[in-house]
């Protein structure tokens, strides 16, 4: 019993814990731009703000709520909306009143979850705490419904609350509005169903695939399977095109959805990636896009195909977000590149230019690709980075700075960042 008790005591110093701070701020009610099913309208609210406090991805601690909602079973034994752990209160220095306390759960679950991230980067668990897995996030889930007593013991009731917890996550990612591209593409984009999950190969076989193919990845120089499935040498890895059809990467992907890459990419159907490039304009400004992707140690191809999927080329194109030319920037963020690279008296109308779009656009990706250095320990030109950045960052390009960490966002922007690998992985990309 002494050293049971000795255990409880020590708990809070082994497993990283500190009190949870006092914040009494109200949740900003613009946060809220919608309400996830089974989740009020004020613990939303406070869910997004505490998410947004302590660094986690809000639709997390949304879909524990939601989850719980809809199964009373998850939430046995459990307090408050987001459904903590009794034991969790001695390392929260909480009461189970507290926890109870539907304006002070929010709070306690969100920092609960940043404290367990932290335990798993500990454990070696999580690589990168900014940018989770699937895998990690159960892995922090797993932990959050057992308690500290319990940790890494299997657990049936454990592993179906991470289940039905991972499922409501989906269906809220899936559920969010998707946005328009660097403030909007101009085209705007459909979706495809996954219409060709073929079944001629083998799971581990569909993994090794993908795998070999993957720009920056894993690809291995010389490595033929016997299906024109050869990678060339080139920026990234580009991928050598394979028969009539889109590039073998696509192939593979619409053979096996679930191995693609990191995650972040979907099926898209290869008349999609014909129809980018149908314009005459299609080569008319190659110069420029090697001029200033050279410079700014830009992959030319995913530059030109960045430019296929906003304006299909045609530089007099706005969306309906405002965003304008070739590379669909928005006058805002446009006027800070400018600044960026001294240029002075900038003026919207500039936009329309093919030689200003492309320089302010191909400096705004270079700005993303600092920001994924610093936000998620990447390193490294540009046009060296692995490909689960490059993701991230045209994600980002394509909903804003702020998905940078997120490593599955919404279908729409998921759909926008395959199209553009796809072309630059295909034989449509000519540069």
């Amino acid at each position: 019993m002494q050293s049971f008790i000795k255990t409880l005591i020590l708990l809070p110093a082994l497993c990283g814990f500190a009190a949870l701070p006092v914040c009494a701020q109200s949740a900003d009610p613009r946060t809220a731009d919608r309400q996830p099913s089974g989740v009020e309208d004020n613990t939303q609210s406070l869910i997004r703000t505490f998410a947004e406090r302590y660094g986690v991805e809000p639709e997390l601690p949304l879909a524990i709520v939601s989850a719980l909602g809809a199964n009373s079973k998850l939430a046995e034994g459990r307090l408050g909306p987001m459904g903590i752990n009794p034991s969790y209160a001695r390392l929260l220095k909480m009461n189970p009143g507290d926890l109870r306390n539907a304006k002070k759960s929010p709070e306690a679950g969100c920092f609960l979850l940043k404290k367990l991230v932290e335990r798993g980067k500990r454990k070696g668990k999580i690589k990168n705490p900014a940018a989770l897995f699937d895998e990690e996030i159960k892995f922090v889930l797993l932990d959050y419904a057992r308690g500290p007593l319990e940790f890494d013991k299997p657990d049936g009731a454990s592993e179906q609350f991470v289940r039905e917890v991972m499922q409501a996550r989906d269906k809220l990612k899936q559920e969010r509005p998707q946005p328009g591209g660097e403030g909007g593409s101009a085209d705007i984009h459909k979706k495809f169903g996954d219409s060709a999950a073929s079944a001629s190969n083998s799971d581990s076989e569909r993994e090794r695939r993908v795998n070999a193919m993957l720009p920056g990845g894993t690809a291995r120089a010389g490595w033929d399977d016997g299906a024109g499935l050869k990678p060339q040498s080139g920026d990234m890895g580009s991928l050598a095109p394979a028969g009539n059809g889109g590039s073998p990467l696509f192939e593979a992907m619409r053979s096996y959805p679930p191995l693609i890459g990191t995650g972040m990419l979907v099926p898209v159907d290869d008349k999609v990636l014909a129809g980018k490039v149908a314009s005459k304009s299609v080569n008319k400004y190659n110069d420029l896009i090697r001029k200033y992707a050279g410079s700014n140690k830009l992959d030319q191809r995913l530059v030109k195909s960045l430019i296929a999927e906003e304006s299909v080329f045609d530089s007099s194109a706005v969306s309906p977000a405002g965003a304008i030319g070739l590379m669909q920037l928005k006058p805002a963020t446009a006027r800070d590149m400018a600044k960026r690279v001294g240029i002075k008296n900038f003026k919207t109308a500039q936009l329309k230019d093919p030689e200003m779009n492309i320089r302010l656009g191909t400096e705004y990706l270079v700005w993303l690709f600092e920001m994924a250095n610093r936000k998620l320990g990447s390193s490294g030109e540009p046009a060296q980075q692995p490909q689960w950045v490059v993701e991230r960052v045209l994600a980002s390009y394509n909903a804003g700075p702020s998905v940078m960490g997120n490593s599955r966002p919404a279908y729409g922007v998921r759909e926008y960042v395959s199209i553009i690998l796809g072309l630059r992985a295909s034989h449509y990309i000519e540069i």
